[in-house]
């Protein structure tokens, strides 16, 4: 039985690497709820019809302040959001860019050709005016006029602006992959002297990589330890890679379980291995 027993232990691992390679990580709370739960239903129905329950938001800061009221800046917002709005995971996008937009089509009696940012000169009555003050007027008229929507768009000072992306779906898959469409558009067109990051439902993605790193590192501990122990406890290492070899390939398999059957790795699936590792590792002995 020698053989078939190290031939059936290697398809094992190799299902085993397999699934661990290909399962699903989720920090999403929704998906924790079963198809036909309300919360679930109601989640989905938000999603479909306005827009999407979760946003990431893209906090862009400048150097000093007011710096948010130049054209330049504010237009290479406007084009991260139309380069944004392009992804299919995209609803809409708010920030202060459509504010000032607006505010310059009513200021020119809704002519449509001043629906947009200033730019760095404008002319006035024949005068050339700086697009930052002509902005910057605008914001003070706004403000004076009681238009508390503008603290969530960008800080007192102008020098940090927000940039909140409507999402149509909560799931870390879909997340992944548009924080990678994103940060490419980023890294590309963005000057050094604007510095952005992510928050808001970004905070999700880095959970995953937490989940992703916890895990890995607390098999790789617990492993270890085990195989110290029991080295010590049956002075042999021989002995004690006997005992926790088999353990440890059943706790691999568990992944290749999970995969099969659909289970996501999440902060609370996360625990079994560890757990199983400990709970086995005492029959393991007592065999």
């Amino acid at each position: 039985l020698r053989w078939p027993i190290f031939i059936i232990s290697i398809l094992i691992l190799g299902i085993s690497i397999f699934g661990i390679l290909n399962i699903d990580v989720e920090a999403d709370e929704i998906q924790y709820f079963k198809e036909g739960n309300p919360i679930k239903r109601d989640a989905k129905a938000l999603q479909d019809k306005l827009g999407g329950i979760v946003s990431v938001d893209v906090i862009i800061k400048g150097g000093e302040e007011d710096i948010m009221k130049e054209p330049w800046v504010l237009k290479k917002v406007e084009q991260l959001e139309d380069y944004v709005e392009k992804h299919e995971l995209v609803s809409y996008s708010t920030s202060l860019t459509g504010l000032v937009k607006r505010l310059n089509y009513v200021m020119h009696d809704n002519d449509p050709s001043y629906q947009r940012i200033p730019d760095e000169i404008e002319i006035v009555e024949g005068d050339e005016i700086p697009g930052k003050n002509q902005i910057a007027l605008y914001l003070l008229l706004y403000e004076q006029d009681e238009g508390g929507s503008i603290s969530r768009m960008v800080d007192s000072t102008y020098e940090t602006l927000r940039v909140n992306l409507r999402l149509k779906d909560s799931s870390n898959r879909s997340l992944r992959g548009f924080i990678t469409y994103l940060d490419d558009y980023v890294t590309e067109n963005f000057p050094e002297e604007l510095e952005v990051r992510y928050t808001n439902h970004y905070i999700r993605h880095t959970v995953i990589n937490l989940i992703i790193e916890s895990q890995i590192s607390s098999l790789i501990l617990v492993l270890i330890s085990i195989l110290i122990l029991l080295s010590i406890i049956f002075r042999s290492i021989k002995s004690g890679i006997l005992t926790a070899v088999p353990v440890f390939l059943a706790i691999l398999f568990n992944f290749a379980v999970m995969w099969l059957s659909g289970v996501t790795l999440n902060v609370g699936t996360s625990i079994i291995a560890s757990v199983g590792m400990g709970v086995g590792i005492g029959s393991a002995i007592h065999f």
